[in-house]
């Protein structure tokens, strides 16, 4: 079982993910800045199928952060898409940026440094704070996967 959390940006998705035994795991995907519109959409789904298929044969749960810009909304829609494409049998959700840091972090106003020290509580070694938020993300789908399987 692993849980997945996908935080976006124009430039990036940062996937980030907790594995039933601790272990955690961390993909970047470098967005082409020359790409916009549906083109950048394409690309994000096609990227994120593939990172995301590699878990395919485990169970898992992935939780996509539902910002409030537009432009960011569409991509959280594609990614959803995406992943819901690439593990058929995945629990795909969404949660707005307040949601998942409150209940992480335990503040929904929680800022970028609060939320790499929760990802480093977790194991997180690296400093790049969107995959920090994916890990968090990640915790989140983890804990509401558990809590709805008990």
């Amino acid at each position: 079982m692993i849980a997945i959390g996908i935080d976006l940006s124009v430039t990036k998705a940062a996937i980030g993910g907790v594995r039933a035994d601790g272990n955690l795991a961390t993909h970047t995907i470098a967005l082409n800045p020359g790409l916009n519109g549906a083109h950048r959409l394409k690309e994000l789904r096609a990227t994120t199928r593939a990172v995301l298929g590699a878990y395919r044969a485990i169970g898992v749960a992935v939780l996509v952060e539902q910002p409030p810009n537009p432009t960011l909304r569409d991509m959280a829609a594609v990614a959803m898409e995406a992943a819901q494409a690439a593990i058929p049998g995945a629990v795909v959700m969404s949660i707005g940026p307040t949601g998942w840091k409150l209940e992480s972090v335990g503040r929904g106003n929680a800022t970028k440094p609060e939320c790499l020290e929760f990802a480093r509580a977790l194991g997180y070694e690296g400093d790049d704070q969107d995959l920090a938020e994916s890990l968090c993300m990640a915790d989140v789908a983890w804990s509401r996967w558990k809590r709805a399987a008990a």
